[in-house]
C-alpha cells in the first residue's frame, strides 16, 4: 500500500453524493450561463444610442457580471488545483 486510504462508496450514500455533486455542477453552469447572457445583453445595449449616464451604468453592470463569473470560476475550481496567478506573465 502507498499509505493512502481508499473508500468504497456504494448504495444510497453514493447515489446521494453523486446526485448532490451533479446538482451543484448544474447550478454552477446555470449561473455561468445567466451571467454570460446578461453580459451579452448589456453589450448589445452599448451598441445603441445612450446617454453618458446610461452608458456608464451599463459598463458598471458588465464589470459586476464579469466579477461574478470570476468568483464562480474560483469557487468551482478544485481545492488542489494549482493557483492560476503563478501562470500570469
Amino acid at each position: 500500500m502507498d499509505g493512502t486510504e481508499r473508500v468504497c462508496l456504494n448504495g444510497p450514500i453514493a447515489g446521494y453524493l453523486f446526485f448532490r455533486v451533479h446538482t451543484m455542477i448544474d447550478e454552477a453552469l446555470a449561473q455561468f450561463r445567466a451571467h454570460r447572457q446578461n453580459i451579452n445583453r448589456y453589450r448589445s445595449l452599448l451598441r445603441t444610442r445612450l446617454t453618458e449616464i446610461e452608458r456608464s451604468f451599463i459598463e458598471q453592470r458588465i464589470a459586476e457580471e464579469e466579477a461574478a463569473i470570476s468568483v464562480l470560476a474560483f469557487a468551482s475550481s478544485p481545492p488542489d488545483a494549482p493557483d492560476r496567478r503563478h501562470y500570469r506573465d
